[in-house]
């Protein structure tokens, strides 16, 4: 009977090449939120991005960040949402 450890061994790399490939552990990792804020710095404009929160913090400091530019100087700030992420992965803007 004769062993074929090559076959085996090349079997096994594929499959873990696989499994980093497709990332199934990805697939439980939650989503958090970065608040972002739109703004003028002087005439340029500039954006403010936060750090991961939920997303219940996130609406709160982005609404708090943009409604503070604007109390400072009205009109500073023009827009504000929340980056939807999976990692370092972005997905979408929310509100």
């Amino acid at each position: 009977m004769a062993s074929d450890d090559g076959a085996g061994g090349l079997l096994l790399i594929a499959g873990a090449a696989t499994f980093w490939y497709f990332d199934p552990m990805g697939w439980f990792t939650p989503y958090t939120y970065k608040a972002e804020v739109g703004y003028y710095r002087g005439s340029q404009q500039d954006w403010y991005v936060g750090s991961d929160k939920t997303r219940e913090a996130c609406t709160s400091e982005a609404v708090s960040l943009y409604n503070s530019y604007n109390r400072e100087s009205p009109g500073r700030a023009f827009s504000w949402a929340c980056r939807k992420m999976k990692g370092e992965q972005f997905l979408e803007r929310v509100r």
